[in-house]
């Protein structure tokens, strides 16, 4: 069972990586094991439709991963991504946010600098 400090974790992780609440439920359920969509419909409160949303989302953003499987027709099978790749989208997210800082600092110099000018 995981501890308070875990949850506590995951929920900054997960706010700093843009989840909504949602989108954190249905990522944990998914981590537990690979399910299908109404696999996922008949354990959550979601609609199909919202669950597709998030599905896509989170497989976009590289969190989640899907796989085909055959029985009476295809269908997809969701997964959580293994911790590397996990790891690695939270690198790019932070290079990312420290690119953008870097971009605001050198606009804000470049305001000041302007302003004075005019002065």
């Amino acid at each position: 069972m995981k501890s308070k400090k875990s949850d506590g974790v995951l929920i900054n992780l997960a706010k700093f990586l843009s989840f909504n609440p949602s989108e954190l439920r249905l990522y944990q359920k998914i981590s537990e094991k690979p399910m299908t969509i109404s696999q996922i419909k008949k354990n959550m409160d979601f609609s199909e439709r919202m669950i597709r949303t998030y599905l896509k989302d989170l497989t976009k953003r590289g969190f989640i991963k899907r796989r085909i499987i055959e029985s009476d027709r295809l269908k997809y099978v969701y997964y959580a991504s293994p911790e590397d790749s996990i790891i690695d989208v939270i690198k790019k997210r932070i290079e990312a946010r420290k690119t953008l800082g870097e971009i605001a600092r050198v606009r804000i110099k470049k305001n000041i600098i302007e302003g004075v000018e005019r002065h």
